[in-house]
């Protein structure tokens, strides 16, 4: 229409001119009451005028062309969406031990979990979360007083949950769940364990693999109780090949060359939720700074570029101290990492010690 758009109102608040908007249940103009229309128990079978505004440069036309009841709009209205599955309550997990090793080749990853947990009651099955992971029942191992492995895995991709299945009934106390050589793709959706297309130093078509876990999407890259109540502590390692940077929540505690490759392990992290677990495996350069109350804060830039990420250390050194000021609450973390990622679906994502952004 040129100069015009269209826009679709509901027109709830109008009297005058030619809207005609009236309730017929009350017969008073409507601009005289409060719509109720933002709250689903107080709406009631009244009419309610749908037009569309004309703007243009000659100023604002409102024409009428259907009346409806509130009732009929909101009985078109998509069904809600299947309830999100909650886990069991009766098993909690206390700490993890995760290995990672990603192929950038064929852009799959493969790992191993060991899961601390806590049962509180009799069960025959302990329930978690993972989705779109390859999990065999060979490779998982409940120990205890005894070592226990499970007669089925009972994968449900639209709950989002593995159950491990038991014989007999294991009693309350504390268990290591071991869940061996779990497998899974580097998707493109920016889910989980996800790759980061980029063109390298050479011109040349590269990935880094990156982690968006919030709000439910750690269940993607391991097996995990993956619901924010549910916190932990983690024990991360991460065997990438030796030209790239691995980055996680906490500073490196060693590493260790193996052929081509070498293995990150990272300190263990504060108790958090799975949300906030974050690697980063990529080529990239850093700058450094310490803020004036003993942080550690590094820039991640793509290779060749770190003089960009000067001003983002000047900032970040500076705000760490003031909030820890102004909220009279410190940093709680050794380091900070900030980092730039090519392909990113959010703003920035606050992982804890790692943060991702746009």
């Amino acid at each position: 229409m040129s100069n015009r758009i269209v826009s679709l109102v509901i027109a709830s608040r109008r009297s005058t001119g030619s809207l005609k908007n009236w309730c017929t249940c009350k017969r008073v103009p409507l601009s005289r009451r409060p719509p109720p229309l933002h709250r689903a128990d107080r709406l009631r079978p009244c009419i309610v005028s749908v037009g569309y505004r004309c703007y243009s440069v000659c100023g604002v036309a409102y024409r009428n062309f259907s009346s409806k009841t509130v009732t009929e709009i909101a009985n078109k209205m998509p069904e809600a969406t299947k309830p999100f599955q909650r886990l069991p309550p009766n098993v909690k997990p206390k700490h993890y031990r995760l290995s990672l090793v990603p192929d950038f080749k064929t852009l799959t990853f493969q790992g191993d979990v060991s899961i601390e947990i806590e049962i509180k009651s009799p069960t025959n099955e302990i329930t978690l979360n993972a989705l779109e992971l390859e999990l065999t029942k060979e490779n998982v191992t409940l120990k205890g007083d005894k070592v226990l492995a499970p007669t089925e895995i009972a994968v449900s991709q639209s709950d989002e949950t593995a159950i491990f299945k038991f014989d007999f009934p294991i009693s309350p106390g504390s268990y290591e769940l071991a869940i061996r050589g779990f497998k899974g793709e580097v998707n493109d959706k920016m889910k989980g364990l996800y790759r980061s297309k980029y063109v390298n130093e050479k011109g040349e078509d590269a990935y880094a693999f990156v982690t968006q876990f919030e709000a439910t999407d750690a269940r993607r890259c391991f097996p995990c109780w993956d619901e924010p109540a549910l916190k932990a502590t983690f024990d991360i390692s991460l065997q990438v090949p030796k030209n790239l940077v691995a980055l996680s929540n906490m500073p490196v505690k060693s590493q260790k060359e193996e052929a081509d490759t070498v293995r990150y392990v990272f300190e263990k992290t504060p108790v958090m939720s799975t949300y906030l677990v974050a690697v980063v495996m990529g080529e990239y350069d850093y700058v450094e700074d310490r803020s004036s109350d003993g942080v550690l804060v590094r820039v991640y830039t793509p290779k060749g570029k770190k003089e960009q990420g000067l001003f983002a250390l000047e900032v970040a050194t500076k705000v760490l101290p003031y909030y820890k000021e102004y909220f009279n609450i410190a940093y709680p973390l050794p380091k900070i990492d900030l980092i730039a990622i090519a392909d990113f679906s959010a703003g920035a994502m606050e992982n804890w010690g790692l943060v991702t952004y746009r």
